[in-house]
């Protein structure tokens, strides 16, 4: 039995698998869509002679994705080239304290404020990274932010990052960074600095008569 080729149409947003949203049988002209596009009207796909063409209307923040479409016969999948959707206005913001004082040997929590400009709903992945010179970011910590942190009624988030045992070696700007609906948005940085204690060596003098 001749197998006819499907076309199929792949959202693929940033830390996420990828979501199936209509596939199109090609012999038969038959449109189906899947997961939670099936009662989406927002999304509608629309064959033609040479393929077919999906159409996103009422575009929300949570658009913002990769789509392919792929081309499936039997068991292999053709992908195109992937189409980039970045819906503007999300209202990201991110707010850091412009700096802390730290002491040899002590600890400190960096706070990273995230206002998100729409529901909390969906983790987010936070990032940390420190900035000790030009060209000098390394990234010290990352995590999944999950929904216990945030407040849907002012949609803010709020993150956090502890380090202990610290020594002058540590102190330069840390930066948080956020991903979510396809962007990656960076905060303006924490700077740590050296309190009145925060030397954590002796310097011995010997005075030789």
């Amino acid at each position: 039995m001749k197998q006819n080729p499907i076309l199929k149409v792949i959202q693929k947003t940033l830390g996420e698998q990828p979501i199936l949203i209509c596939m199109y049988l090609i012999s038969s002209e038959y449109c189906s869509c899947a997961n939670d596009f099936k009662t989406n009207p927002r999304f509608q796909l629309h064959p033609g002679n040479n393929g077919t063409n999906l159409t996103i209307t009422d575009l929300k923040l949570s658009d913002s994705a990769t789509y392919y479409c792929v081309n499936q016969y039997l068991n292999v999948f053709d992908f195109t080239e992937g189409y980039n959707v970045i819906v503007e206005g999300s209202g990201l913001t991110i707010d850091q304290p412009a700096s802390q004082s730290i002491q040899a040997e002590g600890s400190v929590t960096l706070n990273c404020t995230v206002h998100t400009g729409w529901t909390c709903d969906g983790d987010h992945t936070v990032y940390w990274f420190r900035n000790s010179g030009p060209s000098q970011l390394g990234l010290m910590h990352s995590h999944t932010g999950r929904n216990k942190q945030c407040e849907r009624k002012t949609n803010t988030c709020f993150y956090s990052f502890s380090m202990k045992n610290l020594n002058t070696s540590q102190t330069g700007t840390y930066i948080c960074a956020v991903a979510a609906c396809g962007h990656i948005l960076f905060g303006n940085g924490t700077k740590l600095v050296c309190g009145g204690e925060c030397s954590n060596f002796v310097q011995i003098i010997f005075c030789i008569l």
